[in-house]
């Protein structure tokens, strides 16, 4: 037995770090002693802080009072009318929490859950682990990629098997399907949309396909929309919208802002779960106390109406675009089956097409093509099992096409202008290290192919 090891939860003696974040230490750490490495394995905004925002931060730095647990009223009020000028969504500043990411408070709401969790597969790294964390056996519902990776209706109706008999009205549950939720076991859904790690996003249509489901079931829905504002169609349609006292949405300024460091995410509750909400702040309250008060003041400037801003999320938004399409053109030319993102910053590829070679390297798995890859091509990539829930032995990997300077991809799309497209003359030379890092990807699925 390990030192220590008989102080730990024998549920959590195999617990591990999360994969990304561990990829990614050791990754900059090799990159910072020298190593040509091209890192596709690690979603971090590549923008940088949305600049009124760093302005603000400035100016707010002598802050340093504990600020109320749900975070303080001008942001939180400041969020909730982004979101009804964006989203088309109600929402009111008491069913609000702002914590240090949305990570925080995604494993509170799981901790203080009763009931059954269900988690989607491919998953975000981090919601099975905080799951088993807090105790909770989740219950996976599969997805393929001849769904597009998407959660289906009749995906959810072989784990639902047995609606209960009360149904809501434009998504607003009666006093009785409220009191249903009580009985039997409750039920809490984790949906991602724009997807991580497969950059699919939903129609209007498939969410209230989705929500029939939800509605019949009684089903609670955490939305994680994260990557809401960087749909590349921008037509980002918040499930919220459509079943308003069912949806719980987590969203944060990591993505859309630039500001993943800054640690500032939040929850929006429906008021139909204010004994949910004031759990998870109970929770919060004993555990990061609140988020960081220079940091809440100067988020408020994310979330005011601004031209500034708005361009800076159109140019960032076709940045990325861009690059999707140009990672998703060249890995499917030679055989790399992928279902084309759609927002985000991610795609997940499947490599199927060089099993043979992996076979011959004694490879063949997600994690061990992965440390092939990187060996051979310098490309550091993030298996898509176990890590996203997937199998071992499948070849789906999570790919980031987000290693590239964004300050210097930002000028230069201004310079270009919203009115032309971006070139692939344009991404070689702003993007070059994602770029790259897709070439020697390609050459490398050639190579392996051909020997």
């Amino acid at each position: 037995m390990e030192s220590g090891q008989q102080f730990v939860r024998k549920d959590l003696l195999q617990y591990k770090s999360a994969p990304n974040l561990t990829l990614n230490d050791q990754i900059k750490s090799a990159i910072a002693k020298g190593a040509t490495i091209y890192h596709l394995a690690f979603g971090q905004s590549p923008f940088p802080v949305i600049p009124a925002a760093q302005t603000a931060l400035a100016q707010r730095v002598a802050e340093k009072d504990y600020e109320p647990t749900c975070g303080i009223e001008a942001l939180r009020q400041a969020i909730c009318d982004y979101h009804r000028r964006v989203d088309g969504i109600e929402v009111s500043s008491e069913n609000t929490i702002v914590g240090p990411g949305s990570k925080s408070l995604l494993f509170l709401l799981f901790l203080v859950f009763e009931g059954d969790i269900f988690l989607l597969s491919p998953s975000w790294t981090t919601y099975h682990p905080q799951c088993l964390l807090s105790r909770k056996k989740p219950i996976i519902v599969q997805a393929s990629s001849q769904t597009e990776w998407k959660l289906t209706p009749q995906a959810l109706e072989k784990v639902y098997p047995k609606p209960f008999c009360v149904s809501s009205e434009n998504g607003r549950f009666s006093m009785q399907a409220l009191a249903c939720l009580s009985s039997g076991t409750p039920k809490l859904l984790v949906f991602n949309n724009p997807n991580n790690p497969t950059g699919i996003v939903y129609t209007e249509e498939e969410l209230k396909a989705l929500c029939h489901v939800f509605r019949r079931n009684n089903v609670l829905v955490l939305s994680d929309e994260i990557y809401a504002r960087f749909h590349f169609a921008n037509d980002h349609h918040c499930l919220a919208k459509f079943y308003p006292d069912g949806t719980i949405v987590a969203n944060g300024i990591s993505k859309w802002a630039g500001a993943g460091g800054w640690r500032i995410g939040y929850l929006l509750f429906p008021p139909s779960l204010g004994s949910l909400k004031k759990a998870v702040e109970g929770a919060a309250s004993h555990s990061y106390s609140s988020a960081s008060a220079p940091i809440q003041y100067a988020s408020i400037e994310m979330f005011k109406p601004s031209d500034d801003i708005d361009d800076y999320v159109k140019h960032a938004r076709r940045i990325l675009c861009s690059l999707a399409d140009y990672c998703y053109r060249e890995l499917t030319s030679v055989g790399v089956e992928i279902v084309k993102p759609q927002g985000g910053f991610y795609m997940f590829p499947d490599f199927e097409v060089v099993r043979p070679y992996l076979r011959r390297k004694k490879a063949a798995s997600g994690d061990k093509m992965c440390a092939l890859i990187l060996q051979e091509a310098s490309v550091a990539l993030l298996a898509g099992g176990p890590a996203f829930l997937r199998p071992t032995e499948e070849l789906t990997v999570r790919l980031c096409y987000t290693h590239f300077d964004g300050a210097k991809a930002l000028l230069e799309s201004r310079a270009a202008g919203l009115e032309n497209c971006l070139t692939d003359e344009f991404l070689s030379a702003h993007c070059s290290l994602t770029v790259k890092g897709i070439e020697a990807l390609k050459s490398w699925v050639i190579r392996a192919r051909e020997s």
